[in-house]
């Protein structure tokens, strides 16, 4: 199932991930506040595609960070450990970057 996903659950994550702490502010992100595990669970029609599952991110405060998912069928996926930081854009918001995050074609 997770082959035919495409990049839709990834963008929805990081986008809660980025609306959960940093909101509209342009204030700096600090470290500790991504510290922890994030957790989005889906229930969604992508592009013809039911996609249901539950994708976890684990954020460590070394910079590491490790990427999950698991759906009803037994399907899962689990990364190494990858590196994170925080960028500052052009337009001066802040964004989350996570290294080689999984996004199926």
């Amino acid at each position: 199932m997770i082959g035919k996903v495409g990049p839709f659950f990834i963008m929805l994550t990081l986008f809660a991930l980025a609306l959960f702490s940093i909101g509209c502010s342009p204030k700096p992100i600090q470290r500790p506040s991504l510290v922890g595990t994030w957790q989005a669970t889906y229930n969604v029609d992508n592009f013809g595609t039911r996609v249901i599952g539950t994708e976890k991110i684990q954020i460590t405060q070394d910079g590491k960070y490790r990427q999950e998912f698991a759906d009803p069928d037994g399907y899962a996926y689990q990364s190494g450990w990858h590196n994170w930081r925080i960028i500052q854009l052009p337009n001066g918001k802040y964004q989350l970057h996570l290294e080689n995050v999984y996004c199926p074609e």
